[in-house]
């Protein structure tokens, strides 16, 4: 009698849990659309998905990618570009990275305080010093001393070829 009445109080939790389950599990869809859904809705893609953040040319900035107007693609600057580092000691610990074209007669600067990438164009000065500069005012101007390119900004070096 006893193991008759353990195992009807076992059935009985036992059902018990199964309802429970199912009225929390249709209370939550009656609802209409669960949250992950209307994330997915909201964003074009599933929520928390790693490389999911394509900007409007499909680069993925988790993945270091950034859209470059010089070369008309996804890119990398670490990959793609010449490094320079900060000489002033509140720089020293960023990098800007230049970008040339196939002929190098065109530049694009990336600086690690800027969104905008501007395009500057090669003016040759002298036999040894080549400069590349933009009409646009504040433009970073970018030279060839010494073997090593420097970024100039306001008219003082603020990067170096390492």
């Amino acid at each position: 009698m006893k193991n008759i009445k353990t195992f009807l109080v076992t059935c009985l939790v036992l059902i018990a849990l199964i309802v429970a389950g199912f009225i929390l599990y249709a209370t939550s869809h009656l609802s209409g659309k669960d949250a992950v859904s209307e994330q997915m809705e909201k964003t074009g893609g599933p929520v928390g998905l790693v490389g999911n953040d394509k900007d409007s040319h499909g680069c993925i900035a988790s993945a270091g990618y950034i859209w470059s107007e010089l070369l008309q693609e996804c890119i990398r600057p670490f990959e793609k570009g010449v490094k320079l580092l900060g000489i002033d000691s509140d720089d020293a610990v960023y990098a800007a990275y230049l970008v040339f074209d196939a002929d190098q007669s065109k530049v694009e600067v990336f600086l690690p305080t800027e969104d905008q990438h501007p395009i500057l164009c090669k003016d040759v000065i002298g036999l040894d010093e080549v400069v590349w500069t933009s009409s646009e005012p504040g433009a970073p101007v970018v030279q060839k001393s010494d073997g090593k390119l420097q970024v100039l900004l306001d008219g003082t070096c603020a990067f170096v070829e390492e």
